[in-house]
């Protein structure tokens, strides 16, 4: 999110208002010259709601598996009224497993229908940032922030979360005048960066864990992976685990200074 501070608002300055520079005056912003626009980003993020909704339709997630094994571990190292909760839903979307999960993926392929239509990416916005929300926290437990041994190797801090604070960052507002994109959303420039520091530095916490730091931890769990993933990015994994071999600690020691340095 931090390259959102540097990228040029040209999505919002089109029709061809200044927008003020360093020294004070004001220049046209040449749509041609940024790369990357509000409404780009819109689209990208629709497009990447349209392809989980379709990945919401594979044969495994119409299966009570799914909702056992996947949404009814969510709530592991939570705290109890969390769990209680969310195990509590779970009871209730198991009769009916099938059809809430055509339901699921239904949901998310029209928010990024909504995104990618521009007429309705107002509204679409605001469903990704509640849905987004709502799946972080029940299906995917906080992004298994409390459970041990998680990390950015395993998913942390959830995919969907990030959408949801994306949703917030490109929602319009009546700003008109900005140097960026971050400058110009609700967060402004400021929060943006406050939230990028807190997604990498934070999650490079994460790797402190004594689960995270034994010589084979790494490699057990990409070796995990590579038997749930699919064809090219299990054989990935696969080859990753044996790469990393008994330099585990190594590898996360330097992957946490990576993520200390993006995050600031």
């Amino acid at each position: 999110m931090s390259f959102l501070a540097n990228v040029p608002a040209s999505e919002e300055l089109r029709d061809g208002r200044p927008a003020p520079n360093l020294d004070g005056h004001h220049v046209l912003v040449d749509q041609r010259l940024s790369k990357v626009t509000r409404r780009g980003l819109e689209i990208s993020l629709g497009a990447l709601w349209v392809v989980d909704g379709f990945l919401q339709l594979q044969p495994y997630m119409f299966t009570k598996d799914f909702f056992l094994n996947v949404l009814g571990m969510a709530s592991m190292g939570t705290f109890k009224l969390y769990a209680e909760l969310n195990n509590q839903l779970v009871r209730f979307l198991l009769p009916h497993f099938q059809w809430f999960n055509a339901l699921f993926a239904i949901t998310q392929i029209m928010i990024g229908i909504g995104l990618i239509w521009k007429r309705s990416s107002k509204a679409a916005l605001i469903a990704s940032f509640t849905w987004g929300i709502a799946v972080w926290l029940i299906g995917e437990g906080a992004g298994g922030m409390f459970m041990p041994g998680m990390s950015m190797f395993n998913g942390a801090p959830g995919a969907v979360l990030l959408y949801a604070i994306l949703s917030i960052i490109l929602f319009p507002t009546k700003k008109h005048e900005g140097r960026s994109i971050a400058e110009m959303s609700w967060l402004g420039e400021r929060g943006v960066l406050v939230l990028w520091i807190a997604i990498w530095a934070g999650t490079s916490l994460l790797e402190l864990q004594q689960t995270n730091n034994a010589p084979r931890a790494l490699s057990a769990v990409l070796k995990y992976q590579g038997h749930i993933e699919p064809g090219l990015v299990s054989q990935m994994d696969k080859v990753a685990s044996s790469l990393v071999g008994m330099y585990g600690t190594l590898v996360v020691f330097l992957f946490m200074l990576l993520q200390v340095t993006i995050g600031f």
